[in-house]
């Protein structure tokens, strides 16, 4: 990406809104884990997501709670 036409402070000033924004980092170890049993880790949680290490494809993927009561589930595709 090339930011040629964007003067210091402009950068400066867009940096520090994204960090106002995040007010809290996590990091935890990714364990493989089937989807449903990341579904029953996310319950347990309370959260409405949850990250983890798809044991079916290797990927990181996503679970989360949809509007309706069920649930989907994120997996990442690269182009």
């Amino acid at each position: 990406m090339v930011l040629a036409d964007v003067s210091e402070s402009e950068r400066a000033d867009d940096s520090s809104q994204s960090q106002d924004r995040i007010v809290e980092v996590k990091q935890y170890t990714l364990k493989p884990m089937f989807a449903d049993e990341a579904i029953e880790e996310m319950e347990e949680l309370g959260h409405a997501f949850f990250v983890f290490l798809n044991a079916s494809n290797e990927k990181v993927s996503v679970v989360y709670r949809r509007r309706d009561g069920m649930y989907g589930l994120i997996e990442p595709a690269f182009v």
